[in-house]
C-alpha cells in the first residue's frame, strides 16, 4: 500500500496527513502549510489522530498520524467565517446618497491616472 493512500481503520476511512492535505487540491506550498496546521491541531488535541509505525521508502520505520477523512474538512471549514461575514454585512448600514456621490467621484478620479 502506498503511504499516501487511504487506509481503512474499522468502519472509518483514515488518511495520513499528506493525503489529507492533498484532498484540498492546492499547490505544494499550500499543502505543506496545511500539513503544519494539521500537526499543530493534533498537538493541541483539537484534531484526533491514530499514531502508527510503518516502513518508509528506505526501509526505516516512520511514525504516521492517521486522521479521519471528515476531521480536516471540519477543522478547515469556512462555514463559520461565512456566517461571520454575513452577520457583519447584515449589521452594516447602507451608504447614504452623499457617501455614494463621494465614492463615485473618488473612483472616477482614480481610474483616470
Amino acid at each position: 500500500m502506498n503511504q499516501d493512500e487511504e487506509r481503512p481503520s474499522g468502519s472509518e476511512i483514515r488518511l495520513d496527513i499528506r493525503a489529507a492535505a492533498e484532498r484540498h487540491s492546492c499547490s505544494r506550498n499550500t499543502i505543506y502549510n496545511l500539513i503544519k496546521k494539521i500537526y499543530n491541531l493534533i498537538k493541541k488535541g483539537t484534531l484526533p489522530s491514530e499514531l502508527i509505525v510503518v516502513a518508509g521508502r528506505d526501509g526505516r520505520h516512520v511514525r504516521k498520524h492517521l486522521i479521519k477523512t471528515e476531521d480536516p474538512d471540519a477543522a478547515f471549514s469556512t462555514e463559520a467565517q461565512g456566517r461571520h461575514v454575513a452577520a457583519i454585512r447584515a449589521a452594516a448600514p447602507t451608504f447614504t446618497e452623499e457617501q455614494k456621490a463621494r465614492l463615485a467621484v473618488l473612483l472616477k478620479s482614480s481610474t483616470r491616472r
